[in-house]
């Protein structure tokens, strides 16, 4: 994998890309093998209130999702999230309750992660593994308790990792383990799910809460009174800046999404969400991850000898190789809030 004393860096091209044109490039949009028509696309919550935005509306992971909002661009997006405040939709995300006496036992059995030195309402990624240590998905658990946690899933993963689960549950149930006490998988339909991310996220939302923020730091969460409409929140995100994650009752969406898109907050679609998760280091199911990788394997993958930081390589994308310089991650530097 070398040319001229520089390495290839080989960007996997899989089923789950698609190129989507828009006025500042080309987005690769990752998620969907085949596009379905609009009749066949699930909707969120939130889709009228994406048209009355103007919002580009494009297929991902079986949903309609907005891409962009009017004459704003992905960069203007990417920027104003890093210097601002901006409000995502997340609602195609799969949001879950497992709860029981052993609930605990049950997700450690599932997962790699050792959530029974959790405290309570303390949240953390972890990945959803097949029985060779593959990973299915990667999620977020948020325990509320021993007995409770809430779980969030990819959308185009929401079969699999459904009947996953339901087949996990079954012989979970029938095992002397699950027998002390049975465990209950609960999948929420209609709340909508928004991310609020951005260094001013916080001041935001602090004029509607009665809740010290500070002391919600990164990894936490709590149900929240947001003017009043209780949401489950979580502080952190997928772009690497200071946010919370808000789960928000149907009855409460239209005055919430209202509340929470006023001045400075501007509205952000699914091509900024992925630059600037791609800045922090995240990775993203289908692309990074998939059942043939374990947990241990980074974001790419380089010929040993390159590897040193500040290396130049060339990188293949789409048949063209274009320069590069070897970064640690992540490419931006984070900024959550930890007290």
């Amino acid at each position: 994998m070398s040319l001229q004393g520089r390495s290839i860096l080989r960007l996997a091209r899989t089923s789950f890309a698609r190129d989507v044109r828009t006025t500042t490039g080309i987005l690769r949009l990752r998620g969907l093998a085949t596009a379905p028509s609009e009749t066949e696309l699930k909707k969120t919550p939130l889709y009228d209130f994406h048209l009355k935005n103007e919002a580009k509306m494009v297929p991902f992971a079986g949903y309609s999702m907005p891409l962009l909002y009017g004459k704003v661009s992905q960069v203007t997006s990417h920027h104003h999230t890093r210097s601002s405040v901006s409000l995502f939709d997340v609602s195609h995300m799969v949001q879950s309750f497992f709860m029981g006496k052993t609930a605990t036992g049950f997700l450690e059995w599932l997962t790699p992660t050792s959530l029974s030195v959790l405290d309570p309402f303390s949240t953390t990624l972890s990945v959803l593994l097949n029985e060779k240590g593959g990973i299915i998905d990667d999620l977020i658990i948020a325990k509320h308790n021993d007995e409770g946690y809430f779980v969030i899933t990819n959308a185009g993963c929401r079969d699999k990792d459904l009947a996953w689960f339901k087949h996990k549950l079954d012989e979970w149930n029938s095992k002397p383990e699950g027998a002390a006490g049975p465990v209950s998988h609960k999948v929420l339909t209609d709340t909508a799910l928004v991310a609020l991310q951005g260094p001013q996220a916080a001041s935001f939302l602090q004029k509607y809460v009665d809740t010290d923020l500070k002391d919600l730091t990164f990894g936490k969460a709590a149900y929240l009174n947001i003017d009043g409409a209780r949401c489950h929140v979580m502080r952190g995100g997928y772009t690497g800046e200071d946010g919370f994650e808000i789960a928000i009752h149907p009855s409460n969406i239209e005055k919430t999404i209202n509340l929470l898109t006023q001045s400075p907050v501007q509205l952000a679609g699914l091509g900024a969400r992925d630059s600037l998760r791609l800045e922090a280091g995240m990775c993203l199911y289908g692309h990074d991850l998939n059942e043939d990788i374990t947990p241990n394997v980074a974001m790419g993958y380089i010929k040993s000898g390159f590897h040193k930081k500040g290396t130049e390589v060339l990188v293949e994308v789409r048949k063209k190789l274009r320069k590069a310089v070897v970064s640690p991650m992540p490419f931006a530097p984070t900024n959550y809030y930890r007290g």
